[in-house]
C-alpha cells in the first residue's frame, strides 16, 4: 500500500523532530510505533531508512548557486516526484528556504524512499528532516514547511 512506510517516517519526524533525536532509543520508539498501530514491517523499514539517512549525514554536496539556472528533472525524478511536489520544491527555493545544494539532497532522499511517487506531503517532511539535520536549524521554519505556511515565514 502506497505511503505506509512514509506515514511511519512522517510520524517520527513530527513526534521527535529529527532523525537524530528519533535514533536515541530505537527500541522504545519501535514499541511506541507498534502501539500506534503501524505494521512491524513498515516500522522496521522506516527505522532502517532513518538509520541510513543519519549514516550518510546531513551535509549536502557543494553546489554553486546560479540564480539564472533552471533545474530540469532527470527522467527518474520526473517519474517519481509528482508535479505538485516539484512545484512545492521550486516555491521553497524561491522563498529562500531551500538552496540548490539542499534541493539536490532532498531529491536524493526522495528517490531513496520506497514509494512509487513522492508527493508534496512527503516532500515537506523530507525538507523538514534535512533542515533539522543542519546545525542551527530554525525549528519555526521547519514547522512552517511541515504545515505549508512558508509564505508566512519567508527568509
Amino acid at each position: 500500500m502506497r505511503g505506509r512506510l512514509f506515514d511511519v517516517v512522517a510520524y517520527i519526524t513530527r513526534r521527535y523532530g529529527t532523525a537524530r533525536a528519533a535514533g536515541r532509543d530505537p527500541k522504545e520508539m519501535r514499541d511506541e510505533l507498534l502501539d500506534m498501530g503501524f505494521e512491524e514491517d513498515d516500522v522496521e523499514r522506516a527505522l532502517a531508512w532513518l538509520r541510513r539517512l543519519r549514516e550518510r549525514g546531513g551535509a549536502p554536496p557543494a553546489l554553486e548557486e546560479q540564480r539564472t539556472a533552471v533545474r530540469v528533472p532527470a527522467a527518474e525524478e520526473a517519474l517519481r516526484v509528482s508535479p505538485a511536489a516539484w512545484g512545492l520544491l521550486l516555491r521553497l527555493e524561491r522563498a529562500g528556504v531551500v538552496d540548490p545544494a539542499l534541493r539536490e539532497l532532498v531529491l536524493e532522499r526522495a528517490l531513496s524512499l520506497d514509494l512509487p511517487e513522492v508527493g508534496p506531503e512527503e516532500l515537506r517532511v523530507l525538507v523538514g528532516l534535512v533542515l533539522l539535520s543542519r546545525p542551527g536549524a530554525d525549528e519555526a521554519l521547519v514547522q512552517a514547511v511541515l504545515e505549508d505556511r512558508v509564505d508566512e515565514v519567508r527568509h
